[in-house]
Formats: structure tokens, sequence, C-alpha cells
């Protein structure tokens, strides 16, 4: 019979519940996403999935199905390449998938009201920046996009670029709003409201520290940016509303 040490913490028996609940790495996984972990009356892995089905909504239901399936692969690169992620990058790489995937499954009914109409529009004197990253792994094709429009909703500036050595979902979406805040800046625009539909961005932005670990260094350029112009603002905004 083969070892059936668990590969990540080299402890414990791998079994299921172990590998991706009681595991330490689980568990700053799950600490990293703020998804709570069972209570100690669960003591089997299906059982902790009805539990999650009866007691959670759908979206972390569905962030929870992606965690478990990052927790797996990176215990299979592990186990094959002898190596293994931060936790908090396995976050960052999932929710970015999670993202991406509901971008592309979007119902006809809401890319159809994009088109009609817009988000609302800012203050007068003020501009919006809705930006917009895109992630293909398998073909490469990662990119930016970015719009300014005034409080009428008129079409003051845009930006639209492939982009280049790209490793997470999130990554482009950090990009694309370096790329926004630069742009204003050297076109003298001093009050500016940018939207990204990247929740993790935007709260990444908001936080003192950051936690993602793999862009950290990027994420505090955007902050420093963020920070020399008084009058900029960074907001979530719904996918139908970007």
């Amino acid at each position: 019979m083969g070892d059936v040490t668990c590969p990540i913490c080299a402890v414990e028996t791998e079994e299921n519940m172990h590998v991706f609940v009681r595991c330490n790495y689980a568990q700053e996984v799950w600490g990293a996403a703020n998804i709570p972990l069972p209570p100690p009356s669960i003591i089997e892995f299906k059982d902790w999935l009805l539990y999650l089905v009866n007691n959670v909504g759908k979206e972390t239901f569905a962030k929870a199905m992606m965690l478990i399936w990052g927790i797996w692969k990176n215990r299979n690169t592990q186990v094959w390449e002898g190596s293994k992620q931060h936790p908090h990058d396995v976050v960052l790489m999932t929710m970015g998938w999670l993202e991406d995937f509901m971008k592309a499954n979007s119902s006809e009914q809401q890319r159809s009201a994009r088109s009609r109409g817009w988000t609302k529009p800012p203050p007068e004197g003020w501009l919006k920046c809705n930006i917009d990253g895109a992630f293909k792994a398998q073909s490469g094709q990662n990119g930016a996009g970015i719009v300014f429009r005034d409080s009428r909703g008129q079409f003051r500036a845009a930006s639209a670029r492939h982009l280049l050595n790209i490793t997470t979902p999130f990554h482009p979406e950090l990009q694309a709003m370096s790329e926004a805040i630069k742009m204003a800046t050297d076109l003298s625009y001093n009050r500016v409201i940018f939207e990204t539909d990247c929740s993790m961005l935007a709260a990444a932005l908001k936080q003192e520290e950051g936690k993602f670990s793999m862009h950290s260094f990027l994420i505090e350029d955007v902050k420093e940016l963020l920070r020399s112009q008084v009058e900029f603002q960074v907001n979530f905004a719904s996918r139908e509303a970007n």
C-alpha cells in the first residue's frame, strides 16, 4: 500500500475531510475566502456538502465548489510537480475563474440590457471610467478595456489593448485599473469614479493590507496612484452595469 499521508501537511492521513477542510492549508484557504468552516459535529465530507447546500446562498455555495476544485488542483500540483500555491493565491485563482465563468455565461437578457443602457452617471463635474479585463488561459488572448464618460453619458476617452504575461483572471482586471488611473492622470482628469465588475479588485484596493500575495506589489502600486489623486474613487459595479 502506498503512502497515505497528506502531501500538503505531511502529518495527517489523507482523506476527503482532511484534504478539503481539516488540513491547516485548507483552513487557510477557507479563511482567506471568508467562508466559515463546518461545525465540529460534521465529520464526513458528504455531510458538509449537504450542510452547505442547506445553510448558505447560491453565491457562497458556488465559491465553495470552486475552492474545493482549487484545493484539489493545488494538491495534485504538489504531488506531481513538487510545488504548491500560497493559500491566498488559490483563492485569487479560483474566484477569478468563477467571475470569468459568470461573465461568459451572462444571459442574453443581461447582454441586451447592457447594450441598451448605461449605469448611473457620475455627479456634475465628474467622469466615470468603466474598466474590464479579459483572461483567456489557453489562447493567451488577454486584454484590457477602458472607457471614460461624463455626467451626461457622453464619451470622453477610451483604450483597449492586448496584455502580455498575464498569470490569473484577476491580473488583467488589476492591470486595466492601473492603466485607467494612469490614463486619467495623463489626461488631467481630476475627478473620476472608476468602476470594475471584479469584486475582488474593488475589495483589494480598499483593504489597508493586501492579502493577494501573487499580485501584492502591483496592488500597492495602484493604491499609491489612487492616493496621489484625492478625488479618484473606485467602486464595484455589477456586470450588467459595467
